[in-house]
């Protein structure tokens, strides 16, 4: 079990508050899939933040990035991917890293941490809900699941793992829950 790691001790973006920043930057890049058969072009997304996109060799990177999936130098609006990973993993890191411009501008510093697998700094939760939002849009992503798909399927079409489907799926179900409790009157 992993738990949350806060070390600015600021309060959490909610999950509705990241869906909205996400749709936002979706329609003002001109990104927004206009039906549920298109994708999420991230390209758009990146030339209308200004910042360009580079992957690296994790054999031949400095020791503090051959560990790391993707970052950011925010003052050289730049963002670096492994070139290792997969293009499934490529997709989700870069719309996380899009999630860390968006949500955590850290001025002329790097963003990418190094943090142990029993502890997730709330930065990297928002930049996961953020790219869930982002490559997954809610609307389109409850429609194709709700058709006859499968989870394969569905991370096909999405360019991301299987892995990342169900957890888009479980947070979509634990939002809705956490909503449906607040709408629910008290005895």
């Amino acid at each position: 079990m992993s738990i949350s790691v806060n070390p600015d001790a600021r309060p959490r973006l909610g999950n509705l508050a990241i869906r909205q920043l996400a749709n936002k930057l979706l329609e003002a890049s001109g990104a927004m899939p206009r039906s549920g058969e298109e994708l999420v072009d991230l390209s758009k997304i990146l030339s209308h933040l200004d910042f360009s996109y580079f992957e690296f060799d994790p054999r031949t990177a400095p020791d503090s990035m051959s560990n790391i999936k993707g970052a950011v130098i925010h003052e050289d609006k730049k963002v670096f991917l492994n070139s290792d990973l997969t293009p499934q993993e490529k997709n989700f890191s870069l719309a996380h890293e899009i999630g860390h411009i968006v949500l955590h501008n850290k001025g002329d510093k790097i963003d990418f941490l190094h943090h142990s697998l029993d502890e997730v700094p709330v930065d990297e939760i928002e930049a996961n809900v953020f790219a869930y939002e982002l490559l997954m849009p809610i609307y389109f992503f409850v429609m194709k699941s709700k058709s006859d798909i499968t989870t394969e399927e569905l991370a096909k079409f999405y360019c991301v793992t299987e892995k990342r489907v169900k957890k888009r799926i479980s947070f979509e179900k634990r939002l809705n829950e956490t909503l449906e409790s607040k709408l629910v009157p008290k005895d």
